[in-house]
């Protein structure tokens, strides 16, 4: 597989042009910036929102990238411990048979050639 560079080409106003002058003063030619991942990541730091608007306006957010939401990631794994747990409290009140019979299905073991 190929990578193909990215290439942000902001225009209009939206760009840092030459000496930051304001959109009628601007030249006519676009800043063009690269975007570079690192380590599959993109990092925008706070200082250029055009880039952070760009990105989480565009139609491919969500299909072929998507934002870094660590409160919705710690969430997720709270949610997933939530069920483990509750799942080992589940097996804790299980009664014998219904543990050899969840370990016949789930396992292929048969208990009953196991020793104590």
């Amino acid at each position: 597989m190929t990578h193909k560079p990215v290439v942000l080409i902001i225009r209009d106003g939206w760009g840092l042009n030459p000496g930051g002058k304001e959109t009628a003063e601007q030249d006519g030619n676009a800043v063009v910036e690269p975007i570079v991942f690192e380590d599959g990541f993109l990092s925008v730091p706070k200082e250029n929102p055009v880039l952070q608007q760009f990105l989480h306006y565009h139609p491919m957010n969500g299909v072929k990238y998507e934002e870094v939401d660590n409160e919705r990631d710690a969430g997720a794994e709270v949610e997933q411990l939530n069920l483990e747990v509750d799942a080992l409290v589940e097996c804790k009140n299980m009664s014998i048979e219904a543990l050899e019979h969840v370990s016949r299905v789930l396992l292929g073991i048969d208990p009953s050639r196991m020793t104590t």
